[in-house]
């Protein structure tokens, strides 16, 4: 019983999520000449919509192609229930209603956060990071490497060979750019497990430290080359350095928990709430 409400839960916080989406995409047949990234029977999502509902929501490290293909699911969803005459039933109206009062809580929390800027001392997230460095345990190695991919193998040679003369920042300096780079990417942090290309996996372990790879070409026909920093070995914590910008991200959410929660209970001060 308890997996299936929790089921619900979850379904329910990404019904918000498509209830909010619709919202955005009311206005879409004002927007014309727009890349259509997918599209379901008559129903279109093009590229402006898809990029102002991720800089909008609140869930920044979303990414795009998660969202598509959860819009795709929930337009062949509503289209099975627009045929089925399922959105006239009691139950649609009730859940429809309550939908609707949590996201204009979760819009109320948005716009309260967007007015509160949150600062903090590098001292402060390596002191968060001491206290919680336990939670960073890797579960599977880590190679920690500078990373710069290309849309052209020739460039991405020239590359390399430019690193190796000069050395790998001088040439990322030289190419940072040019058109054919796709991501420069520095201390990159991989788990083993979480390497997409099977490619770049079996390059990153057969790698030497500082070594700079031969040109790489990955299953989605890009063009890498990497430079291994660091190797961590499984179930050790790597350093803090390598972790910043996660600490940072999880120092944040803590930081606007906290805040979201005075203001919350600010608010039933205010209004006299009453429990019988």
């Amino acid at each position: 019983m308890k997996s299936w409400t929790k089921h619900i839960r979850i379904n329910h916080k990404l019904l918000i999520s498509i209830v909010f989406f619709i919202l955005v995409s009311c206005e879409k047949n004002d927007i014309k000449n727009e890349v259509v990234i997918a599209q379901v029977g008559n129903s279109k999502l093009n590229e402006k919509e898809l990029d102002s509902f991720l800089s909008d929501n609140m869930d920044v490290t979303k990414y795009k192609e998660e969202f598509v293909k959860n819009w795709i699911e929930t337009e062949v969803l509503n289209q099975v229930a627009v045929e089925q005459n399922l959105l006239n039933q009691d139950n649609y109206y009730k859940v429809l209603s309550n939908t609707k009062k949590e996201l204009a809580a979760v819009i109320a929390i948005r716009e309260f956060l967007k007015k509160k800027k949150i600062n903090f001392s590098n001292e402060e997230l390596l002191s968060f990071f001491k206290k919680t460095k336990n939670d960073y345990k890797n579960s599977s190695k880590i190679y920690v490497v500078n990373i710069i991919s290309f849309n052209n193998e020739a460039k991405a040679i020239n590359f390399r060979n430019k690193g190796i003369q000069i050395g790998w920042d001088k040439a990322v300096n030289l190419f940072k750019n040019d058109s054919s780079v796709i991501e420069i990417g520095i201390n990159k942090v991989y788990q083993d497990f979480h390497i997409q290309s099977k490619v770049l996996s079996r390059i990153l372990k057969g790698q030497y430290l500082n070594e700079i790879s031969p040109v790489i070409k990955t299953e989605l026909n890009n063009f890498v080359v990497v430079q291994q920093i660091d190797k961590i070995d499984k179930n050790s914590i790597p350093k803090f350095k390598y972790l910043k910008d996660k600490v940072r991200e999880r120092y944040l959410m803590l930081k606007q928990k906290e805040l979201v929660r005075f203001f919350i209970d600010s608010l039933i001060t205010e209004k006299k709430v009453k429990i019988y």
